[in-house]
C-alpha cells in the first residue's frame, strides 16, 4: 500500500527521495491510530463511537480525548497522505522505466496485480478493514495519466473527488424516503447492532480462526461489491491523481522553498482542521443519529481530511529542510521504504492481541488502552525497520512483491 519502489534493479538508500519515505513512513504508523479501532472493536464502533450502550457510556475521560484526537487528526486524513503517494510511485515508477528502456505498462499492471493478490489473501484471511485491493483498482484505470499535463490532473482529480461526495450525499439525501425495513436493517448491520448482533461478533472473532474467516468473508465480499465502488473508488483515484501531480510539481520531493511549504501547512491546517471539528460537532449535535450521520455527516471529514493531508505534507516538507527534521526524517524513512511489510505486520500482531487465536482482547480494551499499544506498535516498527535494512534492501513483503513484478528474483 506504498508507492513504488525503484524500477530498476534495487537502489541503495542514496538514491531514494528522503520526503517520499519519511511521509509514506510518518502515514504508516499513523494509520494504526484508526485501524486498531477495527481490530479490537465491533464493526459498528469504527462508524459509530456509541454504538452500543457500554461504548457510549465508555465515551468519557481518557477515552473521549483519544477517541476525539483520533478523529480530528487520524481519520482518514493518513489514507490520504497514502493515496497521494501511491499516486506519486505511480509517475515515479513510470518515468524511470521509459529512462532505462522498461515498458512502463507491463510493470505497471505486472505490479498491481501483485498488490491485488496481496490485498485478497490479506482481507480474507487475515482482516476485512484491506486497503490494498482498493489501491491495486484505483491504481490500474490510472496508468494513461502519467503522460498528462498537471491541470488535466487537477481537473480530473476534482471531478472524482467531487462524485464522490455528490454519490454519499444524494444517497444521504434520500435515506428518509427509503422503506423502513431497509433502514432498520441498515442500522443493525452497520450503526447499532442488536445485542444479539453483538455477541455472535464478538464470539466469532473471539473464536477459533475458522469462526473468523465465515464472518470476515462476507464483511469483505460485501464492501468490496459496495464500498469500494460507492465509497473509496472515487476518493482514492483522485488523491492519487493529485500525487501524481504533488511529485512532478516538486513538492514530495523537497523542491519547494520553506514560505510555500508553510503556506501549503497553514492552508491546509487552517482551513481543514476547523471544517473536520466542525462536522465532528455536528455528529455529537446530532445525537449521531443514523441517517444523519452515517453518509452526510462524514462531508465535513471527506473534505478536511484532503486538506489537512496537505498541512501534514507541507509540515514534513518544511521541518525536512532543517538539520533536525533531516534526523526525523531518517528516523521514519525506513518505516516508509517498508510500508508494506509494516502494514501486514500490523495486522498480524493486532489479530494475534485481539482474536481468539491469539490472546482474545476482542471488545476488552477500552480506547485509551488501545492508544499505549498503538504506541508500543510504533516503537517496534521503527527498530525492526532500521534493524532489517542495515542486512537487507528491502522489506520481506516487498521483496516477495517485485518477485510477482519482476518475475525472478532482485539484488
Amino acid at each position: 500500500m506504498h508507492p513504488p519502489q525503484s524500477t530498476n534493479p534495487p537502489h541503495g538508500p542514496a538514491d531514494r527521495l528522503l520526503t517520499l519515505d519519511a511521509v509514506r513512513g510518518f502515514a504508516l504508523l499513523g494509520i494504526l491510530v484508526m485501524n486498531i479501532q477495527a481490530f479490537s472493536m465491533i464493526g459498528a464502533a469504527y462508524l459509530n463511537p456509541v454504538a452500543t450502550p457500554e461504548l457510549a457510556a465508555q465515551m468519557t475521560g481518557l477515552n473521549y480525548v483519544v477517541w476525539y484526537i483520533g478523529h480530528v487528526f487520524f481519520d482518514a486524513k493518513f489514507m490520504s497522505q497514502f493515496s497521494i503517494l501511491f499516486g506519486a510511485g505511480i509517475l515515479l515508477m513510470a518515468q524511470r522505466c521509459e529512462a532505462t528502456g522498461r515498458s512502463p505498462a507491463g510493470v505497471h499492471y505486472r505490479r498491481l496485480l501483485g498488490l491485488l493478490v496481496f490485498g485478497l489473501i490479506h482481507a480474507y484471511f487475515f482482516w476485512s478493514g484491506d486497503i490494498l485491493v482498493t489501491y491495486a483498482l484505483c491504481g490500474a484505470v490510472l496508468y494513461p495519466f502519467w503522460r498528462c499535463r498537471n491541470r488535466v490532473r487537477l481537473a480530473t482529480a476534482g471531478c472524482l473527488f467531487l462524485m464522490g461526495s455528490l454519490i454519499i450525499s444524494l444517497t444521504g439525501l434520500s435515506m428518509p424516503y427509503w422503506p423502513e425495513s431497509e433502514l432498520i436493517s441498515m442500522k443493525q448491520e452497520m450503526w447499532q447492532p442488536s445485542t444479539e448482533m453483538v455477541d455472535a461478533e464478538i464470539e466469532a472473532y473471539s473464536g477459533p480462526w475458522w469462526n473468523q474467516f465465515l464472518d470476515r468473508a462476507r464483511m469483505t465480499f460485501e464492501f468490496q461489491i459496495v464500498g469500494i465502488p460507492m465509497l473509496l473508488f472515487w476518493q482514492v483515484t483522485a488523491l492519487m491523481l493529485i500525487g501524481m501531480t504533488l511529485l512532478e510539481t516538486g513538492v514530495l520531493t523537497g523542491k519547494l522553498s520553506k514560505r510555500l511549504y508553510a503556506i501549503i501547512t497553514l492552508l491546509g491546517f487552517g482551513v481543514g482542521l476547523p471544517l473536520v471539528i466542525w462536522g465532528l460537532h455536528q455528529n455529537e449535535s446530532h445525537d449521531w443519529d443514523m441517517q444523519y450521520s452515517i453518509l452526510l455527516g462524514t462531508q465535513f471529514n471527506y473534505f478536511g481530511s484532503l486538506l489537512m493531508a496537505m498541512g501534514y505534507i507541507g509540515f514534513w516538507g518544511l521541518i525536512l529542510k532543517s538539520a533536525t527534521g533531516q534526523k526525523l526524517g531518517r528516523l521514519l524513512a525506513p518505516v516508509g521504504r517498508m510500508a508494506l511489510t509494516n502494514y501486514l505486520m500490523q495486522t498480524l500482531i493486532c489479530t494475534t492481541i485481539f482474536y481468539g487465536h491469539g490472546f482474545g482482547y476482542f471488545m476488552s480494551i477500552q480506547r485509551s488502552g488501545q492508544a499505549l499499544i498503538v504506541v508500543a506498535i510504533w516503537c517496534f516498527q521503527i527498530v525492526f525497520s532500521h534493524c532489517w535494512l542495515q542486512r537487507h534492501r528491502f522489506g520481506p513483503a516487498e521483496s516477495v512483491w517485485r518477485v510477482m513484478t519482476y518475475g525472478k528474483p532482485t539484488r
